[in-house]
């Protein structure tokens, strides 16, 4: 089975009226993808993150931390999931704001 990696992007601008890095001053946080799908093995991904935000806190779902990390560093989202050694699909649920 795979393991699913789904991000949710949790901010404070109005869903309707996404503001833009040109004509905006709201904070806003815009990502290369929204999931990730792995394998059995341990592995990991990268995504681009397009941000006017200083400082992006992650976290990553709760029944999920034992398998699942993730980080962002200069504007790369970093996610590693370890191998699933159960025969069933994973899900975690990323959230940066």
């Amino acid at each position: 089975m795979t393991l699913v990696v789904a991000l949710i992007l949790a901010l404070a601008c109005d869903k309707k009226d996404e503001p833009s890095p040109t004509t905006d001053n709201e904070e806003f946080i815009t990502l290369g993808k929204t999931s990730v799908s792995f394998g059995f093995r341990q592995d990991s991904a990268v995504i681009a993150v397009t941000s006017n935000v200083k400082s992006i806190n992650v976290s990553v779902s709760e029944p999920a931390k034992g398998w699942c990390q993730a980080s962002i560093t200069n504007n790369i989202l970093k996610i590693k999931v370890l191998d699933n050694t159960e025969v069933l699909i994973k899900n975690a649920v990323v959230t940066l704001s």
